[in-house]
């Protein structure tokens, strides 16, 4: 009976070892493959970015859960890039390993060559049984040669990290969030904590990886990290977004906000350098390799230069952040590179640098600057100042000695005294400057700098962007709007790698292409330092020229209203109502039949229409495509085999035909669909569709019968009614109002409301709904 006893027993036990081997073989085996999940996810990525996934279809229905993966399946039924046999996708069909069938049906949706795919596979695919499960290194050699053919630095790409923190190993981070070198990084569906304290290659769009490649070292540094602390063998970093403590052995001590960089190997702490050396001054300049500082010239950047802010909430920050014309940030060097950026507060707005454009505002370069002044003026280059007699000229090429060194700093003698640029023609003639001017070379050419303080540099935008004949009150609202308007682009720095934050074009604002005058400098005066404010943050005050009559809100560029309460969509006359304009019809109507009452009936865009051959919009469309495409492709999307996708194009065909999708409450054409002969395009964003039915040399007629030509549409409030001749089908008279893009302030409807009596506080209040004045020399 024992004896039958310890047969069974051992009967059991190889039983038991023979499940746990075949379940262990058959995760070794499942390890091999890959799932729909995974594949989906990372087909998405190939295809599209994270923001896109918020308005996919729900294909789960009641089987919904929630899950990482069901985004990532719903995008690929809507695109039609996935089959499934069931209604609704569920758990199991995640969990099933992704077969040749499936990768060739995605292929063929996409418009991908199948044998090409194959090649790179090692494997003629298209041979292969559909129903066969596809190895995961077949997969990821596919995908592989899918990112080099449809990836990029702003789409799917490979990129090198370490990993820092994982939900394992700190509670301070969200599920399927991560810290890594590279920053915060988000890791749905993948097993991530085994790469702690590893470098890995991974696949990657935006802030996503989309997959591990695999691990290329365990011996890491994490450089130019913030140590908080050092204290009892523990040290306290901030590293890719958040905090983590290492426990190093007695390796360091007393080191206390600090820059540093940490050695691991095999996840134990080997060492820590810390950089000690801080310098400061005024940022003249930065970029992602250079940053220039008043006083040292330019520095070149460290590899894993970091920028944190160390006031307020700590965090880490962007090169923009880094806001020229300045001394708010301090520098951590280390043999002669810039290491860190320290954001150390605040700034209290004062100046505001301006690119000089030059004559027609037609390029941000020069090939020759040559300036003088009525003054005696400083040419100061490195540590050689010079003094110049007035009415000296001074030139400066590309190839001069003294620019190709570094950056030339002019500044005239005495108060109120200027500096006149002879190299440039404005409206008035060789325009002249108050401040600072600065010239530095770049590879283009040279730029001009006009550094200036905000009051001053109003006292040039103002008159160039409203007539003076508007008066003094009108000229208060512009100016409130002018001064809003830069102090929002100061902390924009846009400009920062050519060391301004604004040029002096319609880019930004106008800037000094007409003389001051005494009324604008009142506004300005009068106004001192006063900027709209929502919620106590200075608003971005849009203004444009002229309106149809009805003002938008930011529909128009395909944002979020509710991000902008303020800009809201109403008529634009006394009775300040919202109508719905969103219907064809009614938007027809409503641009047919004008009203006396609105405030800006009158002006020559209020109404308006030009007649365009299909020949003359052929040559606007294929002109400009590749030109708006380029500067924003999610607004240009091309009918791939009965899918809209985002891809390169640059000629369309012929034009045949042009509808209308969709309008913004306020009647603004948001979406537009053009077919070619050789390409169907769908337009979306005010901008893309002005340009796209540029006018040419056909001329537009204004409200009252005047006849002008102009290089764009005036704005995308209008519609298209089709016109034949003797041939048929010959084009389209295109009618509409307004000149611009029809958010926040219209500038000639200001002059008519304070003709009604209305005070520059109260038009303010009308175009940006619910804003209070306050002073931006107290912000800080």
């Amino acid at each position: 009976m024992r004896r039958r006893k310890i047969i069974m027993l051992i009967c059991f036990v190889i039983v038991v070892s023979g499940c746990a081997i075949f379940f262990s073989l058959r995760k070794k085996d499942k390890d091999n493959y890959i799932s729909v999940a995974q594949a989906c996810k990372m087909l998405t990525l190939l295809n599209t970015d994270m923001n896109s996934l918020k308005s996919v279809s729900n294909h789960f229905g009641e089987n919904s859960s929630g899950e990482w993966y069901e985004k990532y399946i719903n995008y690929m039924l809507d695109m039609d890039y996935l089959e499934i046999s069931q209604n609704e996708p569920d758990s199991k069909l995640a969990e099933q390993m992704y077969s040749y069938g499936d990768l060739k049906y995605f292929l063929k949706g996409r418009g991908i060559d199948i044998t090409e795919a194959g090649k790179v596979s090692m494997n003629e695919i298209e041979n292969v049984k559909d129903r066969k499960s596809i190895p995961l290194d077949t997969f990821v050699r596919i995908y592989d040669y899918l990112i080099s053919v449809y990836g990029g630095e702003d789409a799917a790409h490979t990129e090198q990290m370490v990993v820092a923190i994982t939900p394992a190993n700190s509670e301070n981070v969200g599920k399927w969030k991560a810290c890594t070198s590279m920053g915060e990084r988000g890791f749905e569906g993948i097993s991530l904590d085994r790469y702690i304290d590893r470098e890995i290659r991974a696949y990657v769009r935006g802030n996503e990886i989309i997959y591990v490649i695999g691990q290329i070292s365990d011996e890491v540094t994490y450089r130019n990290v913030w140590i908080e602390y050092a204290k009892k063998g523990v040290i306290r970093a901030y590293i890719g977004g958040g905090y983590r403590e290492f426990y190093t052995g007695g390796v360091a001590e007393n080191v206390s906000k600090q820059i540093a960089d940490i050695d691991i190997c095999d996840g134990r702490v080997k060492g820590i350098t810390v950089k000690e050396s801080v310098i400061g001054g005024k940022v003249l300049m930065a970029s992602k390799d250079v940053i220039e500082i008043e006083g040292y010239n330019e520095l070149p950047v460290a590899e894993g230069f970091k920028i944190y802010k160390t006031y307020g909430k700590f965090c880490e920050a962007e090169i923009d952040d880094i806001l020229v014309g300045y001394s708010v940030t301090k520098f951590v060097v280390e043999e002669g590179r810039i290491c860190a950026a320290l954001i150390a507060s605040n700034i209290n707005a004062a100046n505001i640098r301006v690119m000089v454009m030059s004559t027609g505002f037609t390029s941000l370069f020069h090939n020759r600057i040559s300036l003088t002044s009525d003054y005696d003026y400083y040419v100061t280059c490195g540590k050689k100042k010079v003094k110049h007699s007035a009415g000296e000229v001074v030139d400066f090429f590309v190839d001069s000695k003294e620019v190709k060194k570094q950056r030339i700093r002019i500044e005239p003698i005495g108060k109120d005294a200027t500096m006149k640029v002879l190299s440039v023609e404005k409206s008035y003639g060789n325009p002249v400057y108050r401040g600072i001017l600065e010239v530095a070379k770049y590879d283009e050419g040279l730029v001009l700098i006009n550094d200036v303080d905000i009051e001053t540099y109003l006292c040039g935008v103002v008159p160039s962007e409203m007539p003076n004949s508007f008066g003094v009150e009108a000229l208060k609202v512009q100016a409130v709007c002018a001064r809003s308007y830069a102090y929002r682009q100061l902390l924009n720095n846009a400009y920062a790698e050519y060391g301004a934050h604004v040029d002096d074009s319609v880019n930004f604002q106008v800037y000094n292409n007409v003389n001051e005058m005494e009324e604008s400098k009142r506004a300005v005066k009068e106004t001192y330092g006063e900027v709209a404010a929502y919620n106590g943050e200075t608003i971005t005050t849009y203004y444009y020229s002229t309106s149809c009559g009805h003002t938008s809100d930011k529909t128009v560029w395909g944002d979020n209203p509710a991000d902008t309460p303020y800009l809201v969509s109403k008529t634009l006359n006394p009775s300040h109502v919202g109508l719905d304009l969103s219907k064809e019809d009614d938007f027809r109507n409503f641009i047919d039949n004008t009203n006396t009452a609105d405030f800006d009936y009158g002006f020559g865009y209020y109404r308006w229409k030009v007649t365009m051959p299909l020949s003359e919009i052929t040559k606007s469309v294929n002109e400009y495509l590749f030109q708006r495409y380029s500067a924003n492709p999610s607004g240009i999307k091309t009918l791939v085999n009965g899918k809209w996708v985002c891809q390169d194009i640059r000629d369309i065909g012929q034009v045949r035909n042009i509808s209308v999708e969709s309008r913004s409450n306020s009647g603004a054409i948001t979406c537009m669909i053009i077919e070619g002969t050789k390409a169907t395009i769908r337009v979306e964003n005010e901008l893309n569709i002005r340009y796209l039915l540029c006018p040419r040399n056909n001329e537009i007629t204004l409200l009252m019968g005047d006849k002008i030509t102009f290089y764009i549409l005036p704005s995308a409030f209008c519609y298209l009614t089709e016109y034949s001749d003797n041939d048929g089908f010959a084009g389209y008279e295109i009618r509409g109002g307004g000149y611009g893009h029809g958010i926040g302030m219209s500038q000639n409807a200001v002059s008519n409301m304070v003709k009604a009596g209305m005070h520059y506080d109260e038009i303010l209040d009308y175009f940006y709904e619910g804003v209070e004045l306050i002073d931006v020399y107290s912000l800080g």
